[in-house]
């Protein structure tokens, strides 16, 4: 899962051979985006091992599969310290992208909460704001 996928070695190739920098960007991006989902993910998965599977499963398998995950998780810090390393200024603007994006995903998911709670009263309700929700998600409009 770690392991580089064909797509990048073909646009690292492109750029070394043809100075082509865009599918190495993409790649790298979508590489580094990966990476920190599973890292977020990996850290959510073994606070709930540690919190509700112990109970039931058993402790000792909630040890074991809390070691799996922390294997797994330290191998991702260790993959995405390397991006860092290997392209600091590129990594330190998909990470604040990252983030960005992270950030305003949270701010509409709490929009959606509160219009879902008490539909067509003012801000909740979305009307003030120009906030628009369907079933799935909110947009903004200004």
């Amino acid at each position: 899962m770690l392991e580089f996928e064909r797509s990048f070695w073909i646009a690292n190739l492109l750029h070394r051979t043809l100075k082509l920098a865009r599918p190495l960007q993409r790649q790298i991006s979508i590489r580094f985006e990966t990476l920190l989902l599973r890292r977020l993910a990996l850290e959510e998965f073994f606070r709930f091992v540690d919190s509700r599977l112990s109970a039931l499963l058993g402790q000792r398998i909630a040890e074991l599969l809390g070691e799996v995950i922390a294997a797994r998780n330290e191998a991702t810090i260790r993959a995405l310290d390397a991006l860092r390393l290997q392209y600091p200024e590129y990594a330190e603007a998909l990470e604040q992208r990252f983030l960005r994006q992270s950030g305003f995903r949270l701010s509409l998911s709490r929009f959606h909460d509160l219009y879902s709670r008490e539909p067509g009263a003012g801000l909740a309700g979305g009307a003030a704001c120009g906030l628009r929700c369907s079933a799935n998600s909110c947009a903004l409009s200004w």
